[in-house]
């Protein structure tokens, strides 16, 4: 039996593992639009447009 039977057979086990990618995509995602908002605030400082 492979790795990837495995998984498929164990319903619990292979639900935890998605929610655990999934949180990490969702985590992932926070941070680069946190990262998107930084750079775009500091590029309008840069224009002149915050002070």
């Amino acid at each position: 039996m492979s790795d990837i039977d495995f998984l498929k057979e164990e319903g619990p086990l292979l639900d935890a593992l998605k929610m655990a990618v999934w949180k990490e995509d969702r985590v992932n995602e926070e941070i680069y639009r946190l990262q998107l908002e930084e750079l775009y605030e500091r590029w309008r400082t840069f224009r002149g447009e915050n002070k």
